[in-house]
């Protein structure tokens, strides 16, 4: 296969993301738009349809405890590390003495 078919298919593929995202919107918009039984809107406010904040605070609070447990983690290896240099070094005094 060649490099302009290559790129073709990327951009093609590309498009139908494209695409996507225009449906995806299309859909939202239909539902921001949504009414209920009486005919007044689902949603009052455009916070009350999607709450940016919320979201900020959701994705900042699922990447922390990751990190948290990454440092966790690597404490324990260090301190075991550090418990097995301690322990070598003790068995070097002892047997060089």
């Amino acid at each position: 296969m060649s490099e302009f078919e290559l790129r073709m298919i990327a951009f093609n593929l590309a498009e139908v993301d494209e695409e996507r995202k225009r449906h995806e919107l299309a859909y939202l918009n239909v539902k921001a738009q949504a009414t209920n039984k009486k005919g007044k809107p689902v949603f009052e406010s455009f916070k009350s349809f999607y709450d940016y904040e919320k979201r900020v605070a959701e994705v900042l609070a699922a990447n922390q405890p990751q990190r948290t447990k990454l440092n966790e983690r690597k404490k324990t290896q260090l301190a075991t590390v550090a418990e097995r240099l301690r322990r070598y070094r003790e068995g070097r005094r002892v047997d060089g003495e």
